[in-house]
């Protein structure tokens, strides 16, 4: 018998556990099997081990294909559920289980399980057929680290993933910013190049219309055309022409 004051995942391989111990221990080396004493392995659960809402939970061995045929191999297997206290099939188990709840129980059983208790402590016959406290303990402590394990990673990996969409957001604004700043800068590039071609053509303009009017001015004052294209650097038929325009 055990009380299991959380509720565990493997309880029933430590059914199985107990009732190998007890199997081993009852009989002796040569006798024989029809020997073996019908045996209990009985959990008392503080919380529902197999959430079907039962206040008790009786497991037989039955033939697959039939569940009406049993083994009878004389091993019985009972989980009791204490949150369903108000639900077990007799008095003496409603009164107990209430005690093992923390509420008011009108029943002397309670004393008559600490005498046993005591004697079991007692008794080095008893106490090696089940585990010992330190294994126990390896067990629990197990156990509750495999759930602290469980909450550290899950805690570490949403911080790792926070932490990386903080990076992911700053890359992300940073090369946004990097773009529109490129962007800007190839614009400003395009529009200086433009207004230097502009400006380039417009001071050509005003050039060639500066050489054509001294050209002409000079050709008003009688100046030879071939010496008109020497001094303003036009050819001698643009020159020629300007002569026949006028």
């Amino acid at each position: 018998m055990e009380i299991q004051t959380t509720n565990r995942t493997n309880l029933a391989k430590r059914a199985r556990y107990y009732q190998g111990l007890m199997d081993v221990d009852s009989l002796v080396s040569g006798a024989d099997y029809s020997e073996l004493n019908e045996s209990y392995v009985i959990f008392l659960c503080m919380e529902d081990a197999f959430g079907n809402g039962l206040p008790v939970y009786d497991f037989h061995q039955v033939f697959k294909q039939n569940s009406e045929v049993l083994l009878n191999d004389g091993t019985h297997k009972v989980f009791f559920n204490a949150s369903k206290y108000d639900k077990m099939p007799t008095k003496s188990l409603r009164e107990f289980f209430k005690f093992l709840n923390g509420l008011n129980a009108a029943s002397d059983f309670t004393d008559q399980l600490e005498q046993k208790v005591r004697y079991a402590k007692a008794n080095a016959q008893w106490r090696h057929r089940f585990m010992t406290w330190e294994q126990e303990m390896r067990i629990q402590v197990k156990e509750k680290s495999e759930q602290l394990a469980k909450i550290i990673a899950k805690e570490m990996v949403e911080d790792r993933v926070n932490a990386m969409r903080a990076d992911i957001e700053k890359e992300a604004k940073d090369l946004a910013k990097e773009m529109v700043e490129d962007r800007v800068n190839a614009i400003r590039k395009d529009i200086e190049n433009e207004a230097k071609e502009k400006a380039n053509e417009i001071a050509e303009e005003q050039t060639a219309e500066k050489v054509e009017e001294t050209a002409r001015k000079m050709l008003a004052e009688k100046i030879a055309p071939e010496v008109v294209a020497r001094c303003t650097g036009l050819s001698l038929e643009q020159v020629k022409k300007l002569v026949i325009k006028e």
